[in-house]
């Protein structure tokens, strides 16, 4: 009788110890969470080796999704500028928001939005486009710039000199 009493004793602690121990094998409750970072610079690289610095105020990811406020893209002599830019982690593909500017020594380019895969080396888009180049303006709508030959190629054209 003491040791079936002694037994069921031994087995409600280990019960409980079980319990315990196995909790803390529970899935996280942290998986979703939201990181962020402040005043960030990453570098990337294209296919064909070109070096992306990319600086921002902020940057908050959720899995895949990279967002970046005040984004700054370095790359060649040139900087792309946005307020707001998404990216994929895994394909590099992204989305530049709210005034998105190049400039170079020689050019500037606007436009209020823009697609980018700094893999591939190319930014693109449909909207609105403006160009400065020495004393021409150029304004189009659409547009492809490929980052390796640094050429920009703008859709429905209309120029003016000055």
């Amino acid at each position: 009788m003491l040791k079936s009493a002694l037994f069921g004793i031994l087995i409600l602690i280990l019960a409980v110890f079980l319990k315990s121990w196995g909790s803390r094998f529970q899935e996280s409750p942290y998986k979703d969470a939201l990181s962020s970072l402040e005043e960030i610079r990453v570098r990337a690289y294209s296919k064909s080796g070109i070096e992306w610095v990319v600086k921002g105020q902020s940057l908050t990811a959720k899995g895949q999704k990279v967002e970046l406020k005040n984004a700054e893209l370095y790359y060649s002599d040139n900087i792309l500028t946005s307020q707001r830019a998404v990216f994929n982690r895994q394909t590099g593909d992204g989305v530049l928001y709210q005034g998105v500017n190049l400039k170079s020594q020689d050019l500037e380019f606007s436009t209020d939005s823009s697609f980018i895969n700094m893999k591939e080396g190319l930014i693109w888009g449909n909207g609105e486009v403006k160009l400065r180049l020495a004393n021409a303006k150029i304004t189009g709508e659409g547009f492809k710039i490929h980052t390796d030959s640094e050429t920009i190629n703008i859709f429905k054209v209309k120029t003016s000199i000055e």
